[in-house]
């Protein structure tokens, strides 16, 4: 996964502990939603509300690749 760093970085005053904090926190919630959306898929229940969150969350970090996916 890419991450735009420095845009991160910007976006946090140049506070590389405050990055590394926060991308901790992304990491856990990206795989949260991910066996959300797994388990969604396999039970036939609406997914578009957890592309949304995953879409969303991954502009918050400069990840827009991902962000792109989740919008598929």
């Amino acid at each position: 996964m890419w991450i735009d760093t420095r845009f991160l970085l910007e976006r946090l005053d140049n506070d590389k502990d405050t990055m590394h904090e926060l991308l901790n926190v992304f990491l856990d919630e990206y795989q949260r939603l991910l066996e959300e959306l797994q388990m969604a898929s396999l039970t036939g229940q609406p997914v578009s509300k957890i592309g949304h969150s995953i879409k969303g969350m991954c502009r918050d970090v400069g990840a827009d690749a991902l962000a792109n996916w989740a919008s598929d």
